[in-house]
């Protein structure tokens, strides 16, 4: 048994991360649910058995239990596509998942040098109402410039993201109402979590997009407003707008669209690398198209059966992160840290760590497109 004394909030973090409810627990772990709650609280200790049937049914180390609590800043917002439709018990787990995850990139901090994501040169309003179109399509051209984007599309969203310090997990979430989400609580290495559930290559792409427009326009934003749904729905459509913006540069794309229908969109689908129906949407923010013309490309999808599957949906292959497994890579094959050290620091559940680095950790091969050099930290 570790020497630390048990940890009421590991407890809690474990729970939620495993969308069990108090009650569940306590009715797995024989005791009440005020028992678990004190437990969570602090204010008793669970014996040695009960502490192994929590071990057992949450599927976690013993040691995570007894590891010291770190605040995770949670006074920042966690942005989630799909917001006001998701959960509160699936956001709980998600949230404490990335809080496991944090845990994990700051091992990573403490002995790697990393690339560091840094503001853009730009000023935006902290207030959602004063951003407007205009100033969004100048952030996505503003992004593009600072990280050296070339015209056209990006070849690898996920490669561009982590080569800016930004940590890209893929993972299911599971609900589908949670596509993905978005955190700044280290700003230096902003997180990115794309739900598995469901989805495809173009739309992951999207989904990454989408979260930096978050970390981009509302790294400022009171987190208060984000109870107001209205708020919500803003910022969620203001975010998928410099995503389109940023996946497909206006002049770019209107130059390559060289007729405004389906067949045109399908054809350039694999150049960009976007879905047809964010293509539409594209198109008609521009102005290219009215709503009326809108409502009929749609129409025309339903009847094409494209809602659920388009076209090079089944060919495209997915873009993978490459940066987490990177860090461990190096942190195991290097004289200063191992693999066995960094599980010991985070105990976390194998089936997580599974999650984020795969069964075969020490040869992540980066996908086409990324290049990631991490040198080991200086020690003196």
């Amino acid at each position: 048994m570790p020497e630390l004394g048990f940890q009421g909030r590991r407890l809690a973090q474990a729970r939620r991360a495993r969308s069990m409810t108090q009650r569940a627990l306590a009715q797995l772990i024989g005791k009440t649910s005020q028992a678990v709650s004190q437990y969570e609280k602090g204010s008793t200790t669970p014996s040695q058995e009960v502490v192994e049937r929590i071990v057992k049914f949450l599927q976690v180390p013993v040691e995570l239990l007894y590891r010291p609590w770190v605040d995770h800043g949670s006074d920042k917002p966690v942005f989630y596509r799909s917001m006001s439709a998701a959960t509160k018990r699936a956001r709980d787990a998600a949230e404490s998942k990335l809080e496991w995850i944090d845990d994990c990139v700051s091992y990573f901090e403490s002995m790697l040098d990393l690339p560091e994501f840094s503001p853009f040169d730009m000023e935006i309003p902290s207030d959602p109402l004063l951003i407007t179109d205009e100033l969004i399509e100048e952030a996505a051209a503003t992004v593009r410039a600072a990280w050296d984007v070339p015209a056209g599309p990006i070849d690898n969203m996920i490669g561009l993201l982590e080569r800016h310090g930004v940590f890209v997990f893929m993972m299911p979430l599971g609900a589908d109402t949670l596509d993905a989400l978005s955190v700044d609580w280290n700003e230096a290495h902003p997180y990115v979590v794309v739900g598995t559930d469901q989805g495809n290559a173009c739309r992951w792409r999207f989904d990454c997009a989408h979260e930096l427009g978050h970390l981009v326009l509302h790294r400022n934003i009171d987190s208060s407003l984000l109870a107001t749904p209205a708020v919500c729905k803003l910022i969620e459509t203001q975010a998928h707008r410099f995503a389109s913006a940023l996946l497909l540069p206006e002049e770019e794309f209107v130059d390559s669209l060289y007729t405004v229908s389906l067949d045109g969109y399908r054809d350039l689908k694999p150049y960009w690398k976007t879905s047809i129906s964010a293509m539409i949407r594209r198109t008609r923010d521009l102005g290219i198209i009215d709503d009326a013309g809108y409502r009929n490309l749609y129409i025309s999808i339903s009847r094409r059966r494209w809602r659920k599957i388009e076209p090079f949906d089944e060919e495209m292959a997915p873009e993978r992160p490459a940066l987490a497994r990177k860090c461990l890579e190096v942190i195991s094959t290097s004289l200063v840290g191992s693999e066995d050290e960094f599980n010991k620091m985070t105990a976390l559940p194998e089936d997580f760590m599974m999650t984020l680095f795969g069964s075969f950790r020490r040869a992540a091969n980066s996908p086409k497109g990324q290049i990631i050099s991490l040198p080991m930290r200086s020690r003196k």
